[in-house]
C-alpha cells in the first residue's frame, strides 16, 4: 500500500511538473471557427500554438465597412505564421503567410459590409511551442452613402448640390439620380479624387436616361485628373449618373461630385 501510494505521488508530481511548464492557453479550445474567441478592435491576444497542428480561431463584429488590419506579430522563432481569414457564413475570404519562420504577418483587407468575421491562426510548420503569439486587429471606419452600386439604388440629388463619397471597397461604382425639370446643358464633374503614391483613382462618369438606359460617358485623361461631363438635354425627366474608378481601386479618401 505504501508503495502504491509513493508511486501516485511521484506520478502526480511529474504531472503538476509538465503542467507549470508549459503556458496555459486560455482561449482553448478554439481550434474550430464555431468555438472561435471574440475579440474587440485594438484588442491584444496572447496565445500559443500548442499541440503540434493547433489552429486558433478568433471573431470580431465590425460595425461598418471600412479596412481591416490583423497582426500576428512576436511569434516564435521556428513558427511560420499564417493569417486566415473567413465571412459570416464562416465562408473562407483569403490568407496570409509568413514569408520565414519567425516573421510577423500582416493582413489587410477592404471589408464591404459590416457583420461578423473569423480568423484562424496556425503554423505552416506544424509545430509546437512554449512561447506565445500576440495578435491584434485594426479597423478604419469608411462611412459612405451605401448601398448605391446599382441604379435602382441611386441616391437622389439636386442640381448644384455637392456630394463627397468613397469608392470603396474595390470595384465600387457610386449610382446618383437627378431630375431636371427642363431642357438645357447638364454638366457634371468629379474632383478632388484621391491621389497616393501607391494608386490614384482614375475617374469616370457614365450617364444614363429615364428608362435607365446608357447615354454616354467621359473618363479622366490620367490618375488623378478631375473628369467633367457636358450634355445637352433635350428633354425634361429623370437622368442617372454612375461614377467609378478606372482602376479598380478602393480609397480611404472621398472624392467630390
Amino acid at each position: 500500500m505504501a508503495r502504491a501510494l509513493f508511486l501516485f505521488a511521484l506520478a502526480s508530481m511529474a504531472l503538476f511538473s509538465l503542467a507549470i511548464g508549459q503556458n496555459a492557453d486560455s482561449f482553448e479550445p478554439n481550434n474550430e471557427i464555431g468555438d472561435a474567441d471574440e475579440l474587440g478592435v485594438g484588442q491584444m491576444v496572447n496565445a500559443s500554438i500548442s499541440p503540434a497542428q493547433d489552429y486558433d480561431c478568433y471573431k470580431i463584429h465590425l460595425d461598418s465597412p471600412g479596412v481591416l488590419s490583423a497582426q500576428l506579430s512576436t511569434i516564435p522563432d521556428e513558427m511560420k505564421g499564417r493569417i486566415d481569414f473567413y465571412g459570416k457564413n464562416f465562408n473562407w475570404l483569403t490568407r496570409k503567410d509568413a514569408e520565414n519562420p519567425g516573421e510577423s504577418v500582416i493582413l489587410t483587407v477592404d471589408i464591404g459590409k459590416a457583420g461578423w468575421y473569423y480568423f484562424g491562426i496556425g503554423d505552416l510548420n506544424g509545430g509546437s511551442y512554449k512561447s506565445d503569439y500576440s495578435f491584434s486587429v485594426s479597423f478604419e471606419p469608411i462611412i459612405d452613402e451605401e448601398p448605391n452600386g446599382e441604379i435602382g439604388d441611386a441616391v437622389e440629388i439636386k442640381p448644384g448640390e455637392i456630394i463627397r463619397a468613397y469608392v470603396f471597397p474595390a470595384q465600387d461604382w457610386d449610382v446618383y439620380k437627378i431630375f431636371l425639370n427642363s431642357t438645357g446643358v447638364l454638366q457634371a464633374s468629379l474632383a478632388d479624387v484621391p491621389r497616393s503614391i501607391t494608386g490614384s483613382m482614375k475617374g469616370r462618369i457614365d450617364l444614363y436616361g429615364k428608362n435607365m438606359n446608357w447615354i454616354t460617358r467621359s473618363d479622366a485623361a490620367n490618375p488623378g485628373d478631375d473628369v467633367a461631363l457636358t450634355v445637352d438635354i433635350g428633354y425634361p425627366g429623370w437622368y442617372y449618373l454612375g461614377v467609378g474608378d478606372l482602376n479598380s481601386g478602393s480609397y480611404n479618401m472621398t472624392y467630390s461630385f
